[in-house]
């Protein structure tokens, strides 16, 4: 399926997309090269860097909940869909936690959460 017709189902506009098979994409408003181009791919990205997490996923959340609907549609037409939260970090110390409340919520959405770790540990 293509962004557009995906932004007029849920009629906001993605952060990023990408068309699959095209050989670039939208990331951040700006043109750029696809290394793997047999996906496509409709995103939106937490509010800020600098705020934790949890505040990041919150927001997302609150703006996808008024559109579960529309979103349980496009998954019953074939789309893969997932909650992908990427989390990186220098140290290996300190923890995410989410709220029982905010795990509810994102579960109500029935998009499998996906939480990926990545550590640049310094020597």
């Amino acid at each position: 399926m293509q962004p557009d017709v995906i932004s007029k189902r849920l009629k906001i506009s993605p952060d990023d997309y990408f068309i699959p098979h095209a050989p670039t994409g939208i990331r951040n408003g700006k043109v750029v090269e696809r290394v793997d181009s047999s996906v496509g791919i409709w995103a939106l990205h937490g509010m800020s860097e600098t705020e934790p997490i949890p505040m990041q996923i919150k927001k997302i959340v609150d703006k996808l909940l008024p559109l579960r609907y529309e979103l349980l549609e496009l998954k019953n037409s074939g789309l893969k869909m997932e909650f992908f939260c990427g989390y990186f970090s220098s140290t290996i110390l300190g923890d995410i936690h989410l709220s029982s409340s905010l795990m509810e919520e994102i579960g109500s959405l029935g998009i499998d959460f996906d939480l990926a770790l990545y550590f640049t540990l310094e020597e």
